[in-house]
């Protein structure tokens, strides 16, 4: 088995057709069926059903699908590190970030560790927990996640297989549509009783609905009516058009146009979302990389921070 039978494989299963994949591969169809006999017999088992509409892949030749995909994927990856490596970089790094903390966090730290650093940088996006599940598979070497969870409930959660080191925090604001507050200025949770609250769909590290709660709850209101949706980013259009309004931090409003929305201080809101950096516990891969983003993070955090609280509400 080698890596041209498995690229044959998957141009197969892409093209559903020898022919369509020779014609991909600029080859003829006889050496092509060949390698393909030749890789069903070294696995022992057929990879396709041949019909006279095509080909469709086996149940084996789904499975096999998936791993050829993830060695082809590696070997590209091999091949781009070390092209990386032979122009002078130091190394290269797969962070991950949240979405809510991607427009506002991710540049100044990029400009840091990919200029001065002399680092590579592949990007990846998704949930704090998406994230963090990411770095345990070894698939993002970093994370940088935003979650009103301690890092011990983080620990405990994750049976210690992270580790995770809190940078810093940022104030939570309340997302309004433009002019619903004017003149422009800090609100109060009595003042949002009757509105309807944008929330992350529920997630076992997310405590951002819980602190809402408990925030209205201190402020001796009812509890507010939630919405979920898949990410605070997401809940912006449903702000805009005045569906909802959604807290989000203060830097957020780097990270989107004036238009869009306003975000006004609160007075009696939750408290501030806690910004940390994730990586593998117990693993020394890529540790001066990892070191270096996290430096970069924190240096971020404290400039992004300052230019948000400068900006002028809305």
């Amino acid at each position: 088995m080698d890596l041209r039978q498995l690229h044959y494989f998957v141009t197969i299963a892409e093209t559903g057709s020898f022919s369509r994949a020779a014609k991909a591969l600029y080859m003829t169809q006889p050496p092509l069926s060949s390698a393909i006999a030749q890789l069903e017999s070294e696995l022992g088992a057929r990879l396709f059903e041949r019909s006279s509409r095509g080909v469709r892949l086996t149940l084996v030749g789904e499975e096999m699908l998936l791993r050829a995909d993830h060695v082809l994927a590696q070997t590209r990856e091999m091949r781009r590190q070390a092209t990386v490596l032979s122009q002078g970089y130091n190394g290269t790094l797969a962070a991950g970030s949240t979405p809510m903390l991607s427009d506002a966090f991710m540049p100044p730290i990029l400009r840091q560790i990919c200029g001065t650093d002399r680092i590579d940088v592949t990007l990846h996006e998704g949930t704090p927990d998406g994230i963090i599940r990411k770095v345990m598979d070894g698939d993002v070497d970093v994370g940088l996640i935003g979650t009103m969870a301690s890092s011990t409930s983080l620990d405990a959660l994750y049976h210690g297989r992270v580790r995770v080191e809190q940078i810093g925090t940022t104030v939570l604001d309340v997302a309004l549509p433009v002019g619903a507050i004017s003149p422009a200025r800090p609100v109060s949770l009595h003042e949002l009783r009757d509105q309807e609250f944008a929330v992350p769909v529920r997630a076992a590290h997310d405590h951002m609905r819980a602190r809402l709660l408990h925030a209205f709850q201190g402020a001796g209101l009812e509890p507010p009516r939630l919405r979920e949706v898949s990410s605070l980013r997401a809940a912006l259009p449903l702000v805009s058009a005045g569906v909802v309004c959604a807290v989000l931090p203060r830097s957020f409003r780097l990270g989107f146009h004036p238009s869009a929305a306003e975000l006004h201080p609160l007075v009696d809101g939750p408290e501030p979302l806690t910004i940390s950096v994730v990586s593998l516990a117990d693993s020394d891969r890529r540790a001066s990389q990892i070191a270096r983003f996290t430096l970069a993070a924190r240096t971020a955090l404290e400039a992004v921070s300052d230019d948000a609280d400068e900006a002028p509400p809305g």
